[in-house]
């Protein structure tokens, strides 16, 4: 392309850039400073000497050598852990378990400690049915093994529940930073990892047992490996390709496909003119690597559905959240939870039922440009703005670029045949997001040779200014955890509460939030082990049945009754209902 015509193609991607702003940005500003501050600054980056040498500056930084990236990379991981960690208690967030999927991952966890994917059914399962735990025909929580594996080693050295969570996402910016670095430039790695830590959402995961940091890590370390071994083609190499792939796998297989799908397309080019012993080689090295981690989800399927090719996740939608599996499905009104739980029934009427009724081919485009891009444009950048960006990042594509790119299209293929798009799976697509922007940036700046300086500074001022203001160190608006979960936090006290060992029935408010559940074991790895032990409040017969279990194996625990919907009270305390020796024979 000539200079001239990339010119006339930069500043009309451009305009279509200040459209999608326009539109999918609905023209917000975001978190970005007010324009009488932006103004000043701009003008201020905008003065010859000033962008001289800070462009003079900047160009040091932008080919570090491999020593100098190695150590720069160490930093970005040391550094994004303290703040990401930093973060959480400047704002006083409260770091313990509170959602479904941290405590069915913390549930996991203890049973992976213990070399168990699931334990038996237990005798009074009705009592410990909850969120994505199966409680028959086995007790075990219904997702995919790879994020506990990641977290097994935190709970052998008891380590805070928040440092290993803050480590993963640490590593995760570190990858960023390598793989941008290698695919861009050293100036767009720092800015890259830069906008990941001003993400609301992935500062929130960060201090979270949840597959999303993992996953993310896990993706930018693939695309890293796969960078070493388009340069030196080792079977090494190959082999950490495969078991990072394998570990992806069953930890978030959908997203797992977007990240290795253009990674083994890109090798399998490399490979077209290999001989083919040499091609068949390393194909066969990354399927041995990744071997062991597809096996110990076989292990799990089969233990668990009785079926290879059936996993308890997939049994776990069937029977609990009908209709809301992959997939563009007839809606039937009449599907509703296999169960009796209350909240298990309110969460489906709630949340699964309207999402599963509005997933529909003939509205899908309607829902993305209305809700799914703007929510995707709001929390995976810290301005709208940087939209404008996007459309010009296809002017800068080279062979190696597009693999990480192409997570993004890929992202949106598979999130389209889901009937959610929650803020925490967005995370999952913002490298490739923060990519594609920097990319964008890279293609004007290359296409004004003359104004190169200029383009390079302003962007770096920009990107930083609003990466700033994203964070709640410099912007007292921002607040990572909104989440208002007043169970969990009462639950969090319980143990202050109540005399050890005890059964604790929690009673569920029909006005109040299926979110906030408490009833999950996540301290030990079989309900009898534990020193508190959390139940639901059913019918008399199932609680009756639950007293005589505990009556006959540990009769001195003390049974305590909570009523969800008072526990804002002040002064609320458990009622107290005796031994559990002493509620056999009749139930309440």
């Amino acid at each position: 392309m000539s200079p001239t015509l990339r010119r006339i193609s930069t500043l009309l991607l451009l305009v279509v850039g200040v459209e999608i702003w326009l539109v999918i940005g609905r023209g917000q500003y975001g978190s970005s400073p007010p324009l009488h501050v932006m103004i000043p600054l701009i003008a201020v980056a905008s003065l010859p000497p000033v962008y001289r040498r800070v462009a003079n500056w900047l160009e040091r930084l932008r080919h570090p050598s491999p020593r100098a990236r190695m150590i720069t990379a160490l930093a970005v991981f040391a550094a994004a852990t303290i703040f990401l960690i930093w973060t959480g208690f400047y704002q006083d967030r409260n770091l313990f378990p509170r959602v479904h999927d941290e405590q069915m991952h913390g549930l996991q966890v203890q049973m992976l400690s213990r070399g168990r994917l699931w334990m038996p059914q237990h005798p009074a399962a009705d009592s410990f049915e909850t969120f994505y735990v199966l409680s028959r025909p086995v007790y075990a929580p219904c997702y995919f093994p790879g994020t506990a594996l990641v977290y097994v080693p935190a709970m052998w050295l008891h380590l805070p529940y928040w440092l290993m969570p803050a480590l993963v996402a640490g590593l995760g910016a570190a990858m960023l930073y390598c793989v941008t670095t290698e695919l861009l430039d050293g100036i767009g790695g720092l800015l890259a990892v830069l906008l990941l830590l001003s993400m609301t959402e992935f500062r929130f995961l960060a201090l979270l047992v949840m597959s999303h940091a993992v996953m993310v890590t896990l993706g930018l370390t693939l695309v890293w490996a796969w960078l070493h071994w388009r340069a030196t083609p080792r079977l090494a190499w190959a082999a950490l390709i495969g078991a990072l792939g394998g570990w992806a796998a069953i930890t978030r297989p959908a997203d797992a496909l977007c990240w290795s799908i253009p990674v083994a397309i890109a090798m399998l080019w490399t490979m077209r003119d290999w001989r083919k012993g040499k091609a068949a080689k390393a194909i066969a090295t990354i399927l041995v690597a990744a071997a062991p981690f597809l096996a110990v989800q076989a292990v799990f399927n089969i233990g668990v559905t009785r079926n290879l090719f059936r996993t308890p996740y997939q049994m776990y939608c069937d029977l609990y959240t009908p209709q809301s599996v992959f997939g563009f499905h007839r809606f039937d009104p009449a599907a509703t939870p296999a169960s009796t739980l209350p909240q298990l029934i309110a969460y489906h009427e709630q949340f699964i039922h309207p999402a599963a009724q509005q997933h529909r081919v003939d509205t899908i485009w309607k829902s993305w440009i209305r809700e799914r891009f703007p929510r995707i444009a709001a929390i995976a950048l810290p301005s709208p703005w940087l939209l404008v960006l996007i459309p010009a990042a296809m002017l800068a594509m080279t062979r190696r670029r597009w693999v990480l790119l192409g997570v993004l299209p890929l992202s949106l293929a598979l999130y389209a045949m889901f009937a959610f798009l929650l803020a925490h799976y967005i995370v999952l697509m913002t490298p490739a997001i923060i990519f594609t922007v920097l990319l964008g940036q890279e293609a004007v700046r290359g296409a004004f040779p003359r104004m190169r300086d200029w383009v390079t500074t302003v962007g770096v001022v920009v990107i930083i200014v609003f990466s700033l203001r994203a964070m709640p160190q410099f912007n007292r608006l921002i607040k990572d955890d909104v989440l208002d979960m007043p169970v969990m936090a009462f639950d969090h006290d319980l143990p202050r509460m109540v005399r050890q060992p005890a059964l604790v029935l929690y009673r569920f408010d029909p006005s109040g939030n299926p979110h906030d559940e408490p009833v999950y074991n996540v301290d030990v790895a079989w309900p009898d082990e534990a020193p508190i032990i959390r139940a639901h409040d059913r019918s008399p017969e199932q609680n009756q049945r639950l007293f005589s279990y505990y009556a006959q194996r540990q009769p001195d625990r003390q049974v305590y009754l909570v009523d969800r919907g008072r526990v804002s009270d002040a002064g609320y305390q458990p009622q107290y209902l005796g031994r559990v020796a002493d509620l056999t024979g009749s139930a309440r």
